[in-house]
């Protein structure tokens, strides 16, 4: 049994600015309520919200002007291209510039590999949901995704799930999971390893190889993500909340 610790408060009080920061409650270039003042309104000491200000001002968020207060970086309107930790392909499409669309190719059942199986902790042949798509930056294939989820988390095992959800909604709607964090790797691979989707005349650079496996607040694996990126089309920034 995996013991879970309690998140400190300062955690906590990140993660509401970073929330609010995402919605858009304080806008890039507004001046942020004070130390004080969010002290007050999150019933939290000054010394706390201090340190959570901190972290968004090393990430170069926060923006903290000597005798007039702190104000939201023009960079913090980029931080919506994440979701909940991972990246959203849709909101970074639209952060370059472009309309975006998602063309599913296939939507199947099938047997785990036996390298599927460890990373997700179900036994090796146990049956997941393999959906593959492609994300488009306008007419342009940008980003290539499969992810892989294990048949036994679906409520209803007769459904097919909706291959043009992202992957935390397809997870909530279909399986009640929720994902709390996610790893990723990322490594650097030849076009000729991927399908020939991206035959459109434009340089053959490295993609970029994402491999994301998504978990819930137990710690337990709820579905494997493998995406190809063409990071010439476009740019793909971490932003840490």
């Amino acid at each position: 049994m995996t013991i879970q610790r309690p998140k400190t408060i300062t955690t906590q009080v990140v993660e509401i600015i970073g929330q609010r920061l995402r919605d858009g409650v304080y806008p890039a270039g507004s001046r942020i309520p004070s130390e004080s003042e969010l002290a007050q309104d999150l019933q939290v000491s000054r010394t706390t919200v201090r340190n959570a200000m901190a972290k968004f001002a090393a990430d170069g968020l926060l923006i903290r002007k000597q005798g007039d207060g702190t104000y939201v970086s023009a960079r913090a309107q980029e931080i919506d291209t994440r979701y909940g930790g991972q990246w959203d392909f849709s909101r970074v499409i639209e952060g370059n510039g472009f309309t975006p669309s998602i063309k599913m190719l296939k939507c199947v059942k099938q047997l785990s590999s036996s390298a599927e199986a460890k990373i997700l902790s179900i036994s090796t042949d146990a049956p997941l949901w393999l959906i593959d798509r492609i994300f488009y930056a306008d007419h342009h294939a940008a980003i290539y995704v499969t992810n892989m989820i294990p048949a036994a988390l679906f409520r209803d095992q007769a459904v097919t799930p909706d291959g043009n959800m992202h992957i935390h909604d397809l997870l909530q709607n279909y399986c009640a999971q929720t994902v709390a964090y996610a790893t990723t790797d990322i490594e650097a691979v030849a076009w000729e390893n991927l399908p020939p989707l991206f035959q459109d005349g434009r340089a053959k650079r490295p993609l970029l190889r994402l491999t994301e496996t998504f978990f819930n607040r137990d710690n337990m694996p709820l579905a494997l993500g493998i995406s190809f990126y063409d990071d010439s089309l476009l740019r793909l920034r971490l932003i840490r909340t």
